[in-house]
């Protein structure tokens, strides 16, 4: 980014910090300077002199891939049909991801990925201990849980890297959770269609368990469009007669 601070404290890094008056090769080494804003330095950047600067960048860093998502909401309310239809019509990101794990591993981690919508692209062994997979993914797919079950089912021996890839066509449908026939918004999704009826089975067995019961029946309904696909009940809570009972009664 080319821009130019203060080193007001260098030193190398041992049990403590220890300030020093240079840094030379092979010490691990801090810098503190009066950078007010984490927007202006990253992970990877380098560090030159003013009166002796590097002709070039140390290379083989890349940016940061976003692990976090946010709503998406109009700076316009007058905006949120329009910005309502242009999501229904979605394509959606796809990536190239690599996974290099123990050979052991390859079959598990192989469902994983198909189970997430992934297309088998290459498998490179790089040794005897080591395999290279590449798989075509869904950027959705891999937001929810896929990094714990990676995780799980190669017992932490697998490291994971991707890169975007463009936008694909998918058949994407809204799914609604209705209770007693009112959509709940904050609970809708676009989902992908081969996905909707798991994940709306799921939402509402999820709500039967977490709801408590009321004096009226309430009814838990994931739908897309006008059609119901799956459905729970909670029934409605009755008194007990023989609350008050006692021995004598």
């Amino acid at each position: 980014m080319d821009n130019e601070y203060n080193a007001e404290e260098i030193g190398i890094l041992r049990l403590k910090q220890i300030e020093q008056n240079q840094l030379s090769a092979g010490n691990v080494g801090y810098v503190i300077t009066g950078i007010k804003d984490s927007r202006e330095i990253k992970v990877g950047d380098t560090i030159t002199s003013m009166n002796n600067p590097t002709n070039e960048p140390v290379q083989g860093f890349e940016d940061v891939k976003p692990m976090v998502y946010s709503g998406i909401y109009p700076v316009d309310t007058d905006e949120y049909e329009e910005l309502r239809e242009s999501l229904e019509k979605v394509e959606e990101p796809l990536i190239s991801a690599q996974i290099i794990t123990k050979p052991d591993f390859i079959g598990p981690i192989m469902e994983l990925c198909i189970e997430k919508r992934g297309v088998v692209k290459n498998q490179l062994y790089l040794s005897s201990t080591r395999v290279e997979l590449t798989f075509d993914l869904p950027l959705a797919e891999i937001v929810f849980d896929f990094y714990d079950r990676l995780k799980s089912i190669s017992r932490g021996y697998a490291s994971f890297d991707y890169q975007t890839k463009g936008f694909q066509e998918v058949p994407i449908v809204k799914l609604e959770i209705r209770l007693n026939g009112e959509s709940v918004d904050a609970l809708s999704v676009l989902v992908h269609s081969d996905k909707a009826y798991e994940l709306g089975k799921r939402i509402c067995e999820r709500l039967k368990d977490l709801l408590p019961q009321q004096q009226f029946m309430i009814a838990i309904q994931a739908a897309i469009g006008s059609k119901v696909i799956a459905r729970e009940t909670i029934k409605a809570l009755r008194k007990d007669v023989t609350a008050k009972c006692y021995g004598g009664d």
